[in-house]
C-alpha cells in the first residue's frame, strides 16, 4: 500500500470510474489497487458523485464524470492562454520601461515622475475606466497625491481661461488693442493678485497657445524738416553722462507724429514727461503748421500746474523741425523758463523717448484710423492717452503706469472688469 501519496485530479477521476464500473465495494477495490482505507469515499464526496446503487446510478455517474474532465480541460487551456498572456504582458512591461529608464538617461527628464498622473487620469477617465486606486499603487503615488495634482491641474485650466477672457477684455480698441505680453502679465498679476499661481513662461504659453502673441510691426514717419533759417540750440541731454532727470517736470520730450484718416494725413504732436512717462501735452492737427505743437505744450503747462509741478528750469527736448525752432514756441518755452534742447543730427536715437511714445500710441491704439474723419480720430487719441495715462504698466517705471509715477494715485481702469 503506499501511503501519503497525492493523486492528481485525473488519476482520482479515472480510479473512480474504474470503480464505478466494477462489481467491488470500496474495501475490496481499496485494497486491490492499493489505496488507503476510505480513499474512495472521500473522492466520492469531494467530486459530487453519489455511490453505486444500481447499474442506472453507474451510467449517470460516467456522464458526470466526463463533464468533469471536460471542465478540467477547458480550464487548463485558459490557464495555459492565461499564462501566455501573462508573459506578453511582463515583456512589454519591460520592454516600456527600459525605453523610460533610456529616455530619462539621455535627456535628464523625470518621464515617470511628470507624466504618471496624467497616465492615472487617461486610463481612468478614458473608455477603459480602470480604478484610480489600484492604478496608483501600481505607478508608485498615493491617491491623496494624484487628487490633489488633479485638483490643481483643474484649478490651472480654470486659471488659463480666466487669464484668456481677460486678456481679450483688456485688448479691446477702447482700452489696450494692442498690449504686449509684458504689459498682460503685470496686468494679471494685479488683477488676479494669489489667484495668479503660473510663472511668465507659463503665462506665455497661455497667449501662444490661444493665439494672443502679437507681431509688432515698426514705422519710422518722416514728419521733421530742419531745412528752415530759425536759430538751433545745442543738445542739453545728449551729453556724457547722458542727462537724467531726477523728478517729475525736469525734462519733456516733443515729437510729432502722423495718422491716416478718411480725410487725409493728421498729424499728432505730444508732450511727455520724461521721468513718468505721463503725456502732459498733446494736439491732432489737420496741417504740419506750428499750431499744433503750441497746443500741445500749452496743454503741458496747464498739467504741470494742476498737479502743483514748477516747470522752472526744466528741459524741454525736441528735434530740429520748424514747428520746434520757430520763435512763436521758443518765445513760449523761454517766457516759461524752460532751457531749450535740441538733438544735433537726424539720428530718431537722439529723441528715442519721444520717437517711442510715437511708436506706442500708434501700434497699441491708432493703427487702424483709416475708416474715421478727423473729429473721430480725436475722440479716439483722446482716449488712447488716457488709457495710456492710466492703465498702461511701463517696465521702466517697475511695471507702473505713468499716473501712478507722475501723481503718486493708482486706480488702474482694468482693475474694474468682473469675471464669472
Amino acid at each position: 500500500m503506499r501511503k501519503n501519496r497525492k493523486y492528481s485530479k485525473a488519476e482520482c477521476l479515472s480510479y473512480l470510474e474504474e470503480y464505478m464500473c466494477s462489481s467491488q465495494n470500496h474495501s475490496e477495490f481499496e485494497r486491490e489497487k492499493g489505496l488507503k482505507r476510505t480513499t474512495i469515499s472521500r473522492w466520492l464526496r469531494i467530486f459530487g458523485i453519489e455511490d453505486k446503487p444500481s447499474p442506472i446510478m453507474s451510467k449517470k455517474l460516467s456522464q458526470t464524470e466526463q463533464e468533469l474532465h471536460d471542465r478540467i480541460h477547458e480550464l487548463e487551456r485558459k490557464i495555459k492562454s492565461l499564462e501566455v498572456e501573462l508573459k506578453q504582458s511582463n515583456m512589454a512591461r519591460d520592454a516600456y520601461d527600459c525605453m523610460i529608464d533610456l529616455a530619462e538617461k539621455t535627456y535628464n527628464i523625470p518621464v515617470r515622475k511628470k507624466l504618471r498622473c496624467q497616465v492615472i487620469r487617461g486610463l481612468s477617465q478614458g473608455g477603459r475606466r480602470y480604478r484610480v486606486r489600484p492604478l496608483c499603487r501600481l505607478l508608485g503615488i498615493s491617491a491623496q497625491g494624484y487628487y490633489k495634482h488633479d485638483y490643481a491641474s483643474n484649478e490651472a485650466d480654470i486659471l488659463s481661461a480666466s487669464i484668456v477672457l481677460y486678456c481679450l477684455y483688456v485688448r479691446q480698441k477702447e482700452r489696450l488693442p494692442k498690449a504686449g505680453c509684458r504689459e498682460l502679465y503685470t496686468l494679471c498679476r494685479e488683477y488676479f493678485r494669489e489667484k495668479f499661481t503660473i510663472g511668465r513662461d507659463r503665462f506665455y504659453n497661455v497667449l501662444r497657445s490661444n493665439s494672443l502673441m502679437l507681431r509688432r510691426t515698426r514705422y519710422r514717419p518722416r514728419t521733421t524738416d530742419s531745412r528752415h533759417g530759425y536759430r538751433l540750440y545745442r543738445d542739453l541731454v545728449n551729453t556724457s553722462p547722458k542727462y537724467t532727470p531726477a523728478g517729475n517736470g525736469r525734462l519733456v520730450v516733443a515729437d510729432i507724429t502722423y495718422i491716416y484718416t478718411r480725410e487725409g494725413f493728421a498729424y499728432l504732436s505730444l508732450v511727455t514727461d520724461a521721468y513718468s512717462r505721463y503725456i502732459v501735452g498733446y494736439c491732432l492737427s489737420r496741417s504740419l503748421d506750428a499750431e499744433g505743437p503750441l497746443k500741445a505744450m500749452y496743454m503741458a503747462l496747464e498739467t504741470y500746474r494742476a498737479y502743483g509741478i514748477s516747470t522752472e528750469g526744466m528741459i524741454h527736448h525736441s528735434d530740429r523741425g520748424v514747428q520746434y525752432a520757430s520763435k512763436q514756441y521758443t518765445d513760449l518755452l523761454l517766457s516759461q523758463g524752460i532751457r531749450i534742447s535740441m538733438t544735433q543730427t537726424g539720428d530718431p536715437l537722439h529723441n528715442a523717448l519721444a520717437e517711442r511714445m510715437n511708436n506706442t500710441l500708434k501700434n497699441g491704439w491708432l493703427f487702424n484710423e483709416g475708416d474715421m474723419d478727423f473729429r473721430q480720430a480725436e475722440e479716439a487719441v483722446s482716449k488712447s492717452v488716457a488709457m495710456y495715462n492710466n492703465a498702461r504698466p511701463h517696465k521702466a517705471l517697475g511695471m507702473k503706469t505713468p499716473m501712478e509715477i507722475f501723481s503718486g494715485r493708482g486706480g488702474n481702469p482694468l482693475m474694474e472688469y468682473r469675471y464669472n
